[in-house]
């Protein structure tokens, strides 16, 4: 089980952001986007690249879904200097 575990840290980071990219957001803002946390989250995010939506209504979405990936980013990153530095 314990070597499972980088594999496993690995790839949640990319599902994150393949899963983003997929709905329409930009996948670098979700990569460090709090591993679970930012899964759940972006199961909830509607998608911005919806066919049946109109140009302006998916542009919000991605903005907002751009937003909260860049904010759980920071999120997590300023968790792991206060975790680094003690």
């Amino acid at each position: 089980m314990p070597a499972l575990a980088p594999i496993v840290l690995l790839l949640i980071p990319l599902i994150s952001a393949a899963l983003a990219a997929r709905k329409g957001f930009a996948w670098y803002f979700w990569l460090l986007s709090g591993g679970l946390v930012g899964i759940v989250v972006l199961a909830f995010l509607k998608h911005g690249n919806h066919p049946d939506s109109d140009d302006e209504v998916n542009q919000r979405r991605r903005t907002l879904g751009n937003n909260v990936g860049l904010g759980l980013t920071a999120v997590t990153l300023l968790l792991a200097v206060f975790a680094a530095i003690g």
